[in-house]
């Protein structure tokens, strides 16, 4: 739930068990054009990110790498609202992505989904690599999340969150 709707979450909830979800179903058609919702992604994900870009003709190399890379999606993706939007941010990023190992942390599960749109697979694996003793869940299934998508990663991912224990290596969920 945004918090920005937060007022409206009994409600929604209230209306929802009586049968109807309009509620819900307005709400979620405002968050993507939220002003509210677009400024708190963007001052998170600009704390995580340094585009890298420069000017205009960052921007040009850029668009003819991922037209190169995926010609089917013809240029377009998230990753342009993420790596534009954080073009010029006047705040340098406080986290940005790091290849180094990480040690010394929980144990830390990674799920990765086989078909996911915007975070790919392999992303998840080479996570899941970098984190010493960390644990893998790949659900074989379309989508961004694995949670409620199948009963086995559900079950798998409640099972971490309650306890701490990872799946078994190698552990797959079916859709």
């Amino acid at each position: 739930m945004i918090p920005e709707f937060a007022g409206g979450l009994a409600t929604a909830i209230t209306q929802a068990e009586q049968g109807d979800a309009q509620l819900f179903a307005t709400i979620r058609a405002q968050a993507p054009d939220d002003p509210v919702s677009t400024a708190a992604y963007r001052s998170i994900l600009c704390q995580d990110i340094d585009p890298e870009i420069r000017g205009y003709a960052d921007v040009r190399e850029r668009m003819r790498q991922s037209r190169a890379a995926a010609p089917h999606l013809r240029g377009t993706s998230e990753f342009w609202d993420m790596t534009v939007g954080c073009a010029g941010w006047p705040i340098p990023p406080a986290h940005p992505r790091r290849q180094s190992p990480i040690r010394g942390v929980p144990p830390i599960l990674v799920i990765g989904n086989t078909h996911d749109p915007a975070t790919p697979l392999r992303w998840a694996r080479s996570l899941s690599g970098r984190i010493q003793g960390s644990g893998l869940l790949v659900h074989d299934g379309d989508g961004h999340t694995a949670y409620r998508r199948s009963a086995c990663a559900t079950e798998h991912i409640d099972a971490y969150l309650v306890t701490g224990a990872l799946p078994a290596t190698g552990s797959v969920c079916a859709q």
